[in-house]
């Protein structure tokens, strides 16, 4: 299966946890809600199938415990290494919390005033006319990424003269883009900057020196990573080994899922370069929640909502009293990351995600509806890149209906064998593949699964005889084919199939050329048999092109057409349409130079929707905009 189950109700692996991290299974609440536990684990294999996510940890904070803690999916894909409650993710933003804590806490120590500017502190810095709240509220006028980029481009320069072969250097860190022009006069208005919260670090460090003798990071680990046990909490330094760490996955140019190289962000310590794993989140929201750290007053002021804007201090604030909502997301590379909890209720959550592609709030909202909480998780929107300049082309049709689909694109061969064998054991069957060689001669795999729990097989790479036994024994124990595919490796012609309990009986031919195929498509015509899916490919041995073809009793009109210009093609479609006839399949192939269209056309009351000769995002826009509106991708096609 493609997650690993560690849960907090589960002794046998706590057991396995204590070997490998010692820390970690003691910190951890039993809890023995096996109905609840349940629950969550449905809700969280869902979403990251339906979100595609890699790897994934959550936990669940009730009460002042941490009842659920679970990783799901792979912190390597490549290695196919589990995510464990012990995988460390980056925090991104979420690391905005700590230097707000850490500033509150040296208020209540009469340290640091909020209303001093951050020269009264510093004079080195530029910033004389920003305040210390301002930082922490992210009203000081100094930009964004997008605002850093267009004012100050240097910057991504600069960040290359940052040693980050060593220990966080905060003053180093604000060097990178102190000679940044302010967008507006500091407390104006709202501007969030990771930015911002860097000098709030260099700020805290400050102080913390000349008053203590220890930095940023050594004022947040006495301050919140002691006193809460998180013991993974630390910067995400790229020359430590940590075997714990999560890789990171991003969509390619072309919608590919990639690897992240590694890349410095310990630089942005103070506003976004923290990592821990899932437990110590939860023990960091556990330890908010019961206001272990702070004054109650100082909870109070940094929870306290802007009037402008729903974030206090290094925290997001939305809702008030019973329903008052408080918590933080990050988005970086290799990470997307949330933690909500309601201080209130005595509830919370958090998510952790290594594909950044992926909506940890969507994940996070839907547990919080298991604590009872009346929220309205958004439908996901899956992102993508619309490269027009893609060699790559799609062909799509959709037919009405209401059956719940995923996509999986690009998968090579060990991934798409993992992944069709995790959505298998989640209720969803494999009703459409095609494979295709990447640049680098890398065999990749697209596929189409529908949620209906029934059961199928999907063989691959079979020589010919080792697939017409396998159709054939197969079909003795109630297996038909429903989809076929041929391709070569190292010069040999292989098959791949995929067979289902609830398909109709098939009738499988292959190897035959046009006039052949043609003669076939007639004689098992009158017989009472219809093609339903076929395929074209070249022969190198015969040197011609081949046609195959799987049959399926039908009794409607149907028509096929092969070979066809773009332009006759296009005539066919309407002139079919016409006459009540739908496309259910299609093949595109090259030969000479030029492109040739075939298609299986099918009688009956039932709607068609063709897309084609776009790249993948207008594809898979439709697949989600049809599949909301009663539409099943039937059959889909790259060339």
């Amino acid at each position: 299966m493609l997650r690993t189950k560690t849960t907090v109700y589960s002794l046998a692996i706590l057991a396995v946890l204590v070997f490998f991290v010692p820390k970690l299974a003691a910190q951890i609440d039993v809890f023995d809600d096996v109905l609840f536990a349940h629950k969550v684990d449905s809700v969280a294999q869902m979403q990251r199938i339906q979100q595609e996510i890699i790897g994934m940890a959550v936990c669940i904070v009730k009460d002042g415990k941490i009842i659920y803690s679970q990783g799901y999916g792979y912190s390597n894909w490549e290695k196919l290494i589990p995510v464990t409650p012990a995988t460390t993710f980056r925090w991104a933003s979420m690391s905005k919390s700590l230097t707000a804590i850490t500033a509150l806490k040296l208020q209540e120590e009469h340290h640091i005033d909020l209303d001093s500017t951050v020269t009264f502190y510093n004079p080195s810095l530029p910033y004389r006319q920003v305040h210390i709240r301002d930082l922490l509220q992210n009203r000081s006028g100094i930009g964004h990424y997008d605002e850093m980029t267009r004012d100050y481009p240097q910057w991504r320069t600069n960040i290359k003269n940052y040693p980050g072969a060593g220990p966080f250097n905060s003053r180093a860190a604000v060097q990178i883009f102190d000679n940044a022009p302010l967008n507006f006069t500091p407390g104006q208005k709202f501007l969030y900057s990771t930015f911002g919260f860097v000098v709030a670090g260099e700020v805290i460090d400050t102080i913390g020196r000349r008053v203590f003798g220890k930095g940023y990071l050594d004022l947040v680990n006495e301050h919140i990573r002691k006193p809460l046990g998180m013991a993974s909490l630390q910067p995400d330094y790229q020359f430590e080994n940590n075997p714990l760490k999560t890789e990171g996955y991003y969509y390619g140019s072309d919608n590919e899922i990639v690897r992240r190289p590694d890349d410095e962000v310990s630089w942005k310590l103070a506003g976004g370069g923290f990592e821990s794993n899932v437990v110590d989140l939860g023990h960091y929201i556990r330890g908010l929640m019961l206001k272990e750290i702070l004054q109650p007053s100082s909870y109070d002021l940094m929870w306290k909502k802007q009037p402008d804007v729903e974030y206090g201090y290094g925290f997001s604030v939305e809702g008030e009293n019973f329903n008052l909502r408080i918590g933080h997301s990050g988005t970086q590379t290799k990470t997307r990351t949330i933690f909500w909890m309601y201080p209130n209720r005595r509830v919370g959550v958090g998510v952790m995600l290594n594909s950044e592609w992926g909506d940890p709030g969507i994940v996070a909202d839907h547990l919080l509806q298991l604590l009872g909480v009346n929220t309205e998780p958004r439908k996901y929107e899956p992102r993508c890149i619309d490269n027009s300049k893609s060699s790559t082309q799609y062909a799509a049709i959709w037919k009405a209906g209401n059956n719940k689909q995923v996509m999986r694109r690009g998968y090579i061969t060990q991934h798409f064998q993992v992944e069709t064998d995790h959505l298998r054991a989640h209720g969803f069957q494999l009703t459409d593949v095609e494979t295709y060689l990447d640049k680098k001669n890398v065999r990749h795999w697209d596929g189409v699964f529908e949620a209906n729990n029934e059961t199928f097989v999907w063989e691959h790479q079979m020589d010919p005889d080792s697939f017409y036994a396998r159709n054939a024994g197969l079909a003795r124990e109630g297996w038909h084919l429903q989809d076929a595919e041929t391709y070569i490796v190292s010069n040999k012609r292989k098959w791949t199939g995929v067979y289902a309990r609830a398909a109709e009986k098939s009738t499988f031919i292959n190897d035959l050329d046009a006039d052949g195929f043609d003669k076939q498509v007639r004689l098992l015509a009158r017989k009472g048999l219809r093609l339903n899916d076929f395929e074209s490919y070249y022969d190198g041995e015969k040197k011609k092109r081949l046609w195959a073809g799987i049959f399926t009793p039908g009794g409607d009109s149907y028509g096929f057409w092969r070979s066809l210009s773009m332009d006759a093609f296009n005539q066919k479609l309407t002139d079919l349409n016409k006459e009540g006839l739908k496309l259910i399949d299609i093949e595109i192939y090259n030969l000479n130079g030029k492109q040739f269209w075939s298609g299986v056309w099918r009688g009956g009351n039932f709607d068609i929707r063709l897309q084609r000769n776009v790249n993948f995002c207008p594809i898979m826009k439709n697949f989600i905009n049809l599949g909301q509106n009663g539409y099943d991708l039937l059959d889909w096609e790259r060339y």
